[in-house]
């Protein structure tokens, strides 16, 4: 499982630093793809699905005060499929820590280079993998 949400976060990174977006037909694949390794009874898929649910729900206020865009906040919740509640919320809490060092080098830069202020997009599919990343390495399962 590790591996296919490895390839799900590269592949999603890929895109958003190319096109600045996660492509819905990305998530689904994600989605479909953690399904069938994952559910082998209605119990399982009814504890992805509110899994999935609940996720976008918790992040749903972020979206509405444009923190996160809709590919990220779908992201998190294909996630969700392929690890534990627990995981996902370490990945998420970290993803907030690496974005907000990224914000902070983009801002010390500014300073020095002396430019006025500027609009940066932040491409916060990189916060989520590097998340997911120490995250693994943390419970040293990479």
């Amino acid at each position: 499982m590790v591996s296919l949400a490895l390839f799900l976060l590269g592949a999603a990174t890929f895109f958003d630093l190319r096109t600045g977006k996660v492509p819905n037909q990305l998530i689904v694949a994600g989605y479909l793809i953690g399904g069938i390794v994952r559910i082998h009874s209605i119990q399982d898929a009814i504890s992805c699905a509110g899994t999935a649910v609940l996720t976008i729900a918790i992040l749903y206020p972020l979206f509405l005060i444009k923190g996160l865009g809709a590919g990220d906040i779908k992201l998190f919740s294909a996630l969700s499929v392929y690890c534990p509640p627990a995981f996902l919320a370490e990945v998420m809490a970290g993803s907030l820590f690496v974005g907000a060092g990224i914000a902070v080098w983009r801002l010390l830069l500014q300073k020095i280079k002396r430019r006025g202020a500027e609009t940066h997009y932040l491409h916060y599919t990189v916060c989520i993998l590097a998340a997911f990343i120490m995250e693994l390495l943390r419970v040293n399962l990479m």
